[in-house]
């Protein structure tokens, strides 16, 4: 092929790619999925932190690079989910009445029935930020899936929620398929993305104590939510919110992320991992804290809690990871011209 032919196939393909026709059937094709922001977690191999006591476990190290949600899942981002495959029915409960229902949380209506057929909106554009609550661990895995398989529509079943990430088995227990990229953070994923400081300014790497990239506990005062170390939980028996809903649009906060840019990693939602009490494995652990916590040690980096995999309440939420490292900006081109002084 020569210079001249190859040139003019590119043109082809962006006039093509240009046509009026081709960019509407593209732009349907997408209206209707969903973004999840991510922020790269790096330096593989990392060290773990140091265990509060000699046999604790420590945690904190992972071996790849990864990406984790910048926010929790919001209402938002639920409603186009239960839009796609919880339209006609809802087999496996993926909306909890709750979720409508409870003035701490509500931030979804549906309307329609069994007969019409369903449809899921936030409140209102306030509630379609806030992180969802009400979701067992099951429903965050069928999440997974459907991110998986691309976010499709169609019922709760196999290519959407049943198979993905989590393949569920003859006995119904979801297990990780191997080298999938949506996935529910591990302990130590989301123990890293919270906490870890990688080195710095001739720093040695370290952990902090809260998700707020501080040492000393947050505040959790909305007048000043640009100031760093806020937190959305009720300190000294003050909730953050003066009123119902309790919960915070994601993000509220806007310095006070973790060292690797998430945020509403302390407050707001507890949030679920994939890590399972060896004693009772129907039992997962949550960090974070909640807008509910009434104690500052709530939030902090040793704080953990135990939650079956079936309860689902106002106070647990999740955001997901992407097992892809974050794409690396290109190289600056170098061009020498022979002619150039």
């Amino acid at each position: 092929m020569n210079q001249h032919s190859f040139f003019l196939k590119i043109a082809l393909v962006v006039c093509l790619l240009s046509h009026p026709l081709f960019a509407q059937e593209n732009s349907s094709a997408t209206a209707n999925k969903i973004t999840i922001d991510l922020v790269p977690v790096g330096d593989p191999n990392n060290t773990k932190d140091i265990p509060l006591a000699p046999g604790k476990i420590s945690f904190g190290s992972v071996a790849t690079s990864y990406q984790i949600g910048k926010y929790d899942v919001t209402a938002e981002q639920y409603c186009a989910f239960l839009n796609a495959v919880a339209s006609k029915s809802d087999p496996h409960r993926l909306y909890n009445e709750n979720m409508s229902n409870d003035p701490d949380v509500a931030c979804i209506t549906r309307s329609g029935d069994e007969t019409t057929g369903y449809s899921y909106q936030p409140i209102s554009d306030y509630c379609a930020q806030l992180p969802i609550t009400y979701v067992n661990i099951f429903s965050t895995f069928r999440f997974c899936n459907w991110l998986e398989n691309g976010q499709p529509v169609g019922e709760e079943t196999v290519g959407t929620t049943e198979s993905g990430a989590y393949n569920r088995n003859v006995q119904g227990v979801f297990e990780l398929v191997t080298n999938s990229k949506w996935n529910i953070p591990t302990e130590n994923q989301w123990y890293k993305a919270a906490y870890y400081q990688p080195a710095k300014n001739g720093n040695f790497p370290y952990y902090y104590s809260f998700g707020t990239a501080s040492f000393a506990p947050p505040a959790n005062s909305l007048l000043t939510p640009d100031a760093p170390n806020e937190a959305n939980y009720c300190l000294n028996g003050v909730f953050t919110t003066a009123t119902q809903p309790r919960l915070t649009p994601v993000g509220t906060f806007i310095n006070s992320a973790s060292p690797c840019g998430a945020y509403d990693m302390a407050g707001n939602v507890n949030q679920w991992t994939t890590a399972a009490i060896v004693s009772d494995p129907t039992k997962f652990v949550v960090r974070g804290g909640s807008w509910a916590s009434k104690n500052y040690q709530d939030l902090r980096f040793s704080h953990v809690s135990f939650v079956d995999a079936n309860t689902s309440s106002s106070t647990t939420g999740f955001r997901v990871v992407y097992n892809v490292p974050a794409k690396q900006p290109a190289p600056k081109s170098s061009w020498w011209w022979p002619w150039s002084n």
